[in-house]
């Protein structure tokens, strides 16, 4: 029956708090946001250890796109693109949780990226690779201080025909 599914998942899913009423998010979003003046209580940075512990997107309200990484502190990070590939090289980086190895699927968002994704390159590091869609132009990257001693770096696109 058309619809059932939703009749059957959605009212738990109001009674747990997951969803409102109306069908919107009732909790908010408690992940990395840069801007906000501390980083949630679970990300951890290992004791000397270069660590990725966060990997995240945004569409800002001006129409940019911004990827970022939280980093335990700053690393020396090299930029390449190839096609409609655009890879950060991060040595000496590892992830702090295997989670954060997961796609960011992007296609469905206003971004000018496919998809991103960590990659570990063995003990050489962590590989930020994102897949763009064809006529991207080259993004602009940069490293800024992040509450509690992190790092982030930042990988910016301009708004869409901008």
């Amino acid at each position: 029956m058309p619809g059932l599914r939703h009749r059957v998942l959605l009212p738990p899913l109001v009674a747990m708090g997951l969803l409102s009423a109306g069908g919107v998010q009732a909790s908010p979003y408690k992940g990395v946001v840069p801007g906000r003046p501390q980083v949630p209580p679970h990300v951890h940075a290992g004791a000397g250890a270069h660590t990725c512990s966060w990997p995240g997107f945004q569409v800002l309200p001006d129409g940019r796109t911004r990827f970022f990484l939280l980093l335990s502190q700053p690393v020396p990070v090299r930029s390449s693109r190839s096609g409609d590939r655009f890879v950060l090289e991060l040595p000496g980086v590892r992830v702090s949780h295997r989670n954060n190895l997961r796609s960011l699927e992007t296609r469905f968002f206003p971004t000018p990226v496919v998809r991103a994704k960590l990659r570990r390159q063995g003990r050489k590091g962590l590989r930020f690779v994102l897949e763009l869609k064809p006529g991207t132009a080259d993004p602009i990257v940069r490293s800024e201080p992040a509450p509690g001693g992190y790092t982030y770096v930042f990988v910016e696109f301009p708004p869409a025909g901008g």
